[in-house]
């Protein structure tokens, strides 16, 4: 019916129209009766129109079997636009034009194809219309009322063209088939093989383009039809299907809002799409800032600085200090790269951006539970950055401390026992590495208070640097305090007594 519609748009009252041309025995495909040749007032001017009536169910089936996927139960033939077809041969391009022109203003055409502009990889150009007609449904062999839509296409050619078509292509084609039949290709499969072949020569850009959004389409279709009967599992794999389809859309260039569209038919696959891309993007910031760490060595680091505090170098004051180049210091000469451009300035972040990660992760979490029942589990990855991060931020406290010493600065010890907070509750530092921290501590705060005495003296100051000035570093008979105050006041004698004789002489040269 489709067919004989289609010709009495074209032929309206012709026997042509009329005539049905569906067997090739009765009528041979190169029968006079299968044209007809329209006037220049037609609607299709001075072409030779041709029927080579309805395709063969046998020539269909194996057309839609190869359009089949792997998701469908079936070959799709309602997908197939060349059941019903129609050829129009012209003589002049002048003419073809015309013809496209009248048929784009008098029928439904819902797709158009210009070959002229990209041939095929044989070099054969020529226009396709996709034109949607309605047709009578057809139940229990008969017609109902009921129409339903029906795409036919028409082939709009060039007669010189198509003769050379004719020669040309066909003595390749069958170059191609003799070859495919000697590599074991069954004959059956030849013109599929051979679809296929040219498909990938003729692939382009905008083809890609083209190909990822049907495919996306027909798998949401294929997906809001059957998603009643699919069992959980079916489901979900349904879902990752389309899912991986939205991403070879976007990875063609089909923009994001016409994927969002298209998807919005999947219950929850957009809201579960963008849940996945933040855990993605989270997973991703977590791994780069891991793969920042990938051969530190954190502890090398802590024995450098706390292994030896008096083999430091120290300021005009005495204390210990860090300078310019630090790390060419033979206790530090295996630091890594990334703790040379540490600085006093500014603050320390590292708890902040891994306390932001972690409020990230927890709200990813319940939204997989309240989603999709379940939560990706992340604990490994998050306890692995917040050991890694702690022990960066107490390396980098050590650092900042004594560098700000350097500089003549008197630091706070408050970074530096926030940061070893912080990585004993992230099991950033061993024990032994925190203990050395406090003792760190404790020694550079008792500096501090000798350099204190010598612009303040107070009785509690000048009680422990006697004490401290009495006591044997080395005796088991004394508080550990009191042997770290001994070493340290050892150690800062020298250059803190001979910053006090510096102050004098100044004060009064003739001392």
């Amino acid at each position: 019916e489709a067919q004989r519609m289609l010709k009495e748009v074209l032929a309206e009252g012709s026997n042509w129209s009329r005539a049905v041309l569906n067997d090739p025995e009765q009528v041979p495909m190169d029968s006079e009766r299968r044209k007809w040749v329209a006037s220049a007032s037609d609607v299709a001017p001075s072409a030779v129109h041709y029927d080579p009536g309805v395709k063969d169910k046998h020539v269909a089936f194996q057309k839609a079997k190869s359009m089949q996927r792997l998701y469908e139960a079936s070959p799709p033939l309602a997908e197939l636009t060349d059941l019903s077809r129609l050829s129009l041969e012209f003589a002049s391009a002048a003419d073809a034009a015309e013809a496209a022109k009248r048929l784009l203003e008098r029928m439904d055409v819902v797709w158009f194809e210009n070959r002229f502009r990209s041939p095929s990889c044989f070099g054969y150009r020529d226009m396709t219309l996709g034109v949607r007609q309605q047709v009578p449904v057809v139940q229990d062999g008969q017609q109902q009322q009921q129409l339903r839509p029906h795409i036919s296409e028409i082939h709009l050619r060039l007669q010189a063209v198509h003769e050379a078509r004719l020669r040309v292509e066909a003595q390749h084609k069958s170059e191609l088939s003799d070859l495919l039949l000697r590599n074991g290709v069954l004959p059956q499969h030849i013109d599929c093989v051979i679809d296929r072949m040219l498909e990938a020569l003729t692939y382009t850009d905008g083809k890609a383009l083209r190909k990822a959004d049907e495919d996306l389409v027909r798998a949401v279709e294929h997906f809001t039809r059957n998603v009643s009967v699919l069992q959980p599992e079916g489901e979900c794999l349904a879902e990752e299907l389309v899912d991986e389809l939205a991403e070879q859309a976007l990875a063609a260039g089909i923009a994001e809002a016409r994927v969002f569209s298209v998807l919005e038919v999947v219950p929850y696959l957009n809201e579960k799409r963008a849940l996945r891309s933040r855990r993605i993007a989270l997973m991703d910031q977590m791994a780069a800032y891991l793969v920042a760490y990938v051969g530190v060595m954190f502890e090398g680091l802590f024995a450098g600085i706390l292994d030896s505090i008096p083999s430091l170098p120290h300021d005009s004051t005495g204390r210990v200090s860090l300078g310019d180049r630090w790390w060419e210091l033979p206790q530090l000469v295996q630091s890594q790269e990334m703790w040379h451009t540490a600085s006093p300035q500014g603050e320390l972040q590292w708890e902040e951006v891994c306390r932001e990660l972690q409020q990230r992760c927890n709200a990813i979490n319940q939204e997989e539970k309240e989603l999709l029942g379940k939560a990706t589990d992340m604990r490994e990855q998050m306890e692995t950055l917040f050991a890694m991060c702690s022990a960066h931020q107490l390396g980098l406290a050590l650092l900042r401390f004594l560098l700000a010493r350097g500089l003549g600065n008197s630091p706070d010890l408050g970074e530096i026992a926030r940061a070893a907070d912080w990585a004993e509750r992230s099991s950033g530092a061993s024990a032994e590495t925190l203990e050395k921290v406090a003792i760190f501590s404790r020694w550079t705060a008792f500096e501090e208070r000798l350099c204190g005495a010598i612009d303040a003296p107070s009785p509690a100051a000048l009680t422990s640097a006697r004490e401290a000035l009495e006591a044997d570093a080395h005796s088991p008979n004394i508080s550990a305090e009191l042997q770290e105050r001994a070493a340290c006041i050892d150690y800062w004698q020298v250059a803190g007594l001979e910053h006090v004789r510096g102050r004098l002489r100044a004060q009064a040269p003739q001392a």
